[in-house]
């Protein structure tokens, strides 16, 4: 009687390489529905820094320079939404999300506004708002708005994308 052990081992390439394509086109299909649902994510997390503070029109906001701009209507957190994610080449996906009303971007980055016509002797116009019932009427020559950035850093964007990038692969693959 011989000390000798003998293993024998057999693989398949066909159901190897049949089980890696498996892998390869879960971790794509969760890459894809991950960005999205970390992009869902942070277009929630947005409307919720959007609408923390408020106040009512005609009254100084309450939100400091460098923090999101207090709700007046609600108007700027409605308008927040993401794209429909995209595959862009095989296995990279892209979305975008941000706020669609007119006054989102100089709430963001801050700047000055400027009325674009002329008086009729050829002087700059008024800025003019304001004026409905129960509120006053304002006029100036231009507003200065402090940058009050809402939209998420990418820092926090990334790694919100990545953990449910993670978490949609990882479901893919015990599918």
């Amino acid at each position: 009687m011989s000390d000798e052990i003998r293993v024998t081992m057999r693989c398949s390439t066909e159901r190897a390489n049949a089980k890696l394509d498996r892998l390869r086109d879960g971790a794509r299909a969760g890459a894809g529905r991950g960005l999205g649902d970390g992009a869902d994510t942070l277009v929630l997390e947005t409307k919720a820094a959007l609408m923390r503070l408020s106040h009512p029109p005609d009254t100084r906001t309450p939100s400091l320079p460098g923090t999101p701009p207090a709700a007046i209507s609600g108007n700027l957190a409605r308008s927040v939404r993401r794209t429909i994610v995209l595959a862009v080449t095989e296995g990279r996906y892209r979305t975008s999300l941000g706020a669609h009303t007119v006054y989102a971007r100089i709430q963001e980055r801050g700047g000055t506004i400027r009325p674009h016509h002329l008086t009729k002797d050829g002087k700059p116009g008024f800025l003019g708002w304001g004026g409905v019932p129960g509120h006053r009427l304002h006029f100036a020559r231009e507003v200065r708005l402090p940058a009050r950035p809402y939209l998420p850093r990418r820092a926090h964007a990334r790694e919100v994308v990545r953990r449910a990038v993670i978490r949609a692969i990882r479901l893919a693959w015990r599918a």
